[in-house]
């Protein structure tokens, strides 16, 4: 948010002890899902203190106004987002690997004509969002 203290200097990056001082949103999709923030801390010898876990990249955001939390985000979602929900995006102090993002059904919906529009909409705003990057 603006005004957290661990953003006060106007640099693009937040400093690693900043980072890991205040507590933070977690993405966490399934059990499964990679854990890259944490994998990078890890080999840092670090870890960050996690306050709420979600299921859902679109909550993510939503939790943080008002609060000194922190999230780590997809840069795209967080620019689209950000200066509406009073938010400031900083690079992270971490390193961490490129990631793909894929669709996935049941193949009963295969030709569900309200599941090919629902497909279709979520890869066409994917690629406005590339194209915007």
């Amino acid at each position: 948010r603006k005004g957290h203290p661990a953003f006060k200097k106007k640099d693009d990056k937040v400093a690693l002890a900043d980072f890991l001082q205040y507590p933070h949103v977690a993405l966490r999709p399934s059990t499964l899902a990679p854990r890259r923030i944490d994998d990078a801390l890890a080999k840092l010898g670090k870890s960050r203190k996690i306050a709420v876990t979600v299921p859902h990249f679109m909550v993510v955001l939503h939790l943080l106004p008002g609060t000194d939390m922190i999230a780590c985000v997809a840069e795209k979602l967080a620019r689209r987002s950000a200066a509406g929900l009073g938010l400031v995006m900083r690079d992270l102090p971490v390193r961490i690997p490129a990631y793909d993002v894929c669709l996935v059904w049941n193949r009963r919906f295969d030709q569900d004509r309200g599941h090919m529009w629902l497909r279709e909409t979520i890869v066409s705003e994917g690629k406005a969002l590339e194209k915007d990057g």
